[in-house]
Parts: structure tokens; sequence; C-alpha cells
């Protein structure tokens, strides 16, 4: 008898626990959920996803047996999920997916999983969205594929249609990025900043919404917004912050002048490498000598890193921060860090970049006394320099933060410092380990 009644008590607990997931239509064919949505009067919701997908896999544990989740989409969707690839584990249900899924792949255009459709109860398709999503935004997605003012489809047909607003076109250009629809976003974006921002007054053009949308959908040099940030840069800088307009015409330079470029063009090529003085000269004529001289330097940086030419890719960081200086805050420190570590410690035995390193170091550390990660570049680098006594004392600065660090949000130290101090006392050599072992715990 009291197995009976502790049964009875357990049995709405494995209910509910069995029910702990979205409905997802196993049965029905295409067309049957159609037929279903249609009398039933709910929206369609597929995820469209790969066997071979983590993200897909992902939104199956942590999102899908969410109860707002489960709650929003149970009500008001018919839900299916579809095998777009296939494999020789498919059962019978999966298999009869196949040419549906495939019309769908190449209708909807699906090129990344997962990806979410949704359409509305006479079938028509309303909105989309792609990638993982974590709760907050996967409820969002759902909320915006009911709502007429936010479904992308619904809005791209007035758009269309002639009868969209200039109020709606920055929500629909950025979705359309969100979702890879790059050629409506450049029709939405360059319509709503031609014949809409740029014919503002510059009191209700110039603020930090309007900047940006320009900023995010600028082309080339040629589009109209381009002028804001080449000639009123000023106006431009006051609006967001200091130098906005100078990185907005760098990125335009080199996207379109140099570039290309460096893409197998033999007219720009000079012994195997690209022929910068030519490039220079091209951007300096069409912009001016600081925007060539910056923008080519930093080209250069990331020619010579993907080639892994250390020497070259020295040469042309130690150019940039003497023409330029360094940035001691914030992103710019961890950046130049990173960079010290990997090209002058790790990939080079010049004895003069070497030094120049030390210098840089030494100059990270006294901007931020409490970084254990600049203190041990800093002692690495005397070690690799010869400066035995100087590293030890520095790499054991760097063991002591690590660890007040460590007590402190009560995680364990990052044990490389201790091991690359003994490696020290000892003679070791401490520049032969590889790059990853910086991130071991």
């Amino acid at each position: 008898m009291k197995r009976i009644l502790y049964l009875m008590v357990l049995i709405p607990f494995m209910l509910e626990a069995q029910e702990r997931t979205v409905d997802f239509e196993k049965s029905l064919n295409w067309q049957e959920v159609l037929i279903k949505a249609k009398a039933e009067k709910k929206h369609i919701f597929l995820d469209c996803f790969a066997t071979w997908c983590g993200p897909c896999k992902k939104m199956d544990s942590d999102v899908y047996p969410n109860k707002k989740v489960i709650e929003s989409l149970n009500a008001q969707f018919i839900s299916v999920k579809i095998q777009i690839d296939t494999t020789n584990e498919d059962n019978e249900g999966i298999k009869k997916w196949y040419n549906d899924a495939c019309k769908i792949l190449q209708q909807y255009k699906i090129t990344t999983f997962p990806t979410y459709l949704f359409f509305s109860s006479n079938g028509e398709i309303v909105h989309k969205g792609i990638g993982y999503k974590n709760i907050d935004d996967f409820l969002t997605l759902v909320a915006n594929a009911l709502d007429p003012n936010k479904q992308y489809y619904t809005l791209i047909n007035l758009y269309q249609q002639g009868k969209g607003t200039y109020k709606m076109m920055p929500y629909l250009a950025n979705m359309a990025i969100s979702i890879h629809d790059e050629n409506i976003a450049n029709i939405i974006s360059r319509d709503y900043i031609n014949n809409y921002l740029l014919k503002l007054k510059e009191k209700d053009l110039y603020t930090y919404d309007n900047i940006v949308f320009i900023a995010s959908f600028i082309q080339n040099s040629k589009d109209k917004g381009f002028d804001l940030f080449y000639h009123d840069s000023e106006k431009v800088d006051k609006v967001i912050w200091k130098g906005y307009s100078q990185s907005v015409v760098d990125y335009i330079i080199s996207k379109n002048e140099i570039d290309p470029k460096l893409n197998n063009d033999s007219n720009f090529s000079f012994k195997g490498s690209p022929d910068w003085n030519k490039i220079i000269s091209i951007i300096s004529k069409k912009y001016n000598s600081n925007y060539a001289e910056r923008t080519v330097i930093n080209a250069q940086i990331r020619w010579y890193k993907s080639k892994k030419n250390w020497a070259e890719l020295a040469k042309y960081y130690i150019k940039k921060i003497e023409k330029y200086g360094i940035d001691t805050t914030g992103f710019g420190k961890a950046r130049l860090n990173d960079m010290i570590w990997e090209v002058v410690f790790l990939h080079s035995n010049d004895k003069m970049v070497i030094n120049k390193g030390i210098e840089l170091m030494e100059i990270l550390v006294r901007a931020d006394p409490g970084d254990a990660a600049s203190h041990d570049t800093y002692a690495n680098l005397l070690y690799k320099a010869g400066r035995t006594r100087e590293a030890i004392y520095w790499e054991g600065k760097a063991l002591t933060i690590e660890q007040n660090i460590a007590k402190e949000s009560k995680t364990i130290p990052n044990k490389i410092y201790m091991e690359t101090l003994g490696k020290m006392r000892k003679g070791e050599s401490t520049w032969d380990i590889l790059e990853e072992e910086k991130l071991k715990d």
C-alpha cells in the first residue's frame, strides 16, 4: 500500500519532467502541418537544424526546456524541428521530410544553423532568425514573430509595395544584416541615408544613432554618407568620440583601396610581396598622405601576420608604435601585451627587437601595476635578454599579483606563473613553450 501511495505521489512529478520541452510535431509532413495550423489558427515555427551543429544542440539543452519558452511556443505555434542534412541513421520520420527540407533550404536561403522560420496560420513566411539565442533573446524573437510591426518579411513586403515608412527602415536594415540578407540591407540603408538622414537639418542629423547607422552601412567613398566622416570629422567626433571619423575612413580605404590589391593582384606585387609604395602613392593622391601611411602600415601588419613573417611583422609593429604611440588603456593595452608576447618573445631572437619589447613593456607595467599578464611578459623578455636577476624579480611580482587576485575572487591562480618562475631559477628556457600554455589554468 505504501508503495502504491509513493508511486501516486511521484507520477505528477514524472509527468511534469516529461512535459518540460517544446511540443515539436513529429508525425506530420509539411502539408499536414500547414493544414493543422490553419485549422487551429496557430502560427508555425520551424527550427531548421543539422545533426553536426553544436549551437543547435545547445538550443535543445538550454533553451527549449525553459518554462517561458515552452509556454510561448506551445500556446501560439505548431512547432517542427527539420533536419536539413542527411545521415545513415535517419529514421522514417526524418526521411519523409527530405524533399520538403531541401525545398525549404533553397527557398529561404538557409546558410546558417540553426535557422528559425516563422509562418502565419495561412502558411506565409513572416519572420526569421539565425544562430544560437539565449532564453531572453529567443523570447524576443518569438514575440517579434507575432508582431506585424516587427515581422521581417511583413515589413519587407510593405517596403517593396511602397508602403514602408522611414521610421521602420533602421530596424529593417539591421534585421537584414542579422540574418545575412546583405542585398536587402544595402538597398534599405541607402534609401534611408540618402533620402531621409542626409536631408535632415544639421542639429537633427548629428545624433549618436544616426551617425552610427551611416557608418555601419557605408560601402565605399562614393557613398554620400562618406563625406560626413571625411570632410566633417570634427562634427562627427563631437557626437561619438575623438578619432571615430578617422576609423571609419580608414576602414573604407582598407576595404576598397588596399584589400583588393592584396588578393593576388599582380599589378600591385613586387618580388612576391605587395608593392607598398605604389599603394601608398595611389591612396595619397585620392585622399592624403596621412591616411595612406596609416592604413598601409596596418595592412602591412595584417599581411605579414598572415604569412607568419615574424621579422617583418615586428618591424612594422614597432614602426607603427614609434609613429603613432601606444594605447595603455583597455583593449589597447591587452593588444599590445599580446603582440609583444607572440611576435617578440615567442618569435624573435633579434636583440634590438627584444630590447624594444622590454622598453614597451616597461611602459605597460608602469601604467597598470596590478596586471599580472603584463608583468609576466616583461619578466620573460628580461629573461630572454639574459637579465635573469631582474626577470626573477618581476616574475615573482606577477605571481604575487595573480595569487592576490585569485584569493579575492576565490579562484585558483594560474599555475603558469609559478612554473615560469621555477624555470627561471633553474636556468631553463621559457620561450620554447607554445602560446596556448599562457591560457592554461
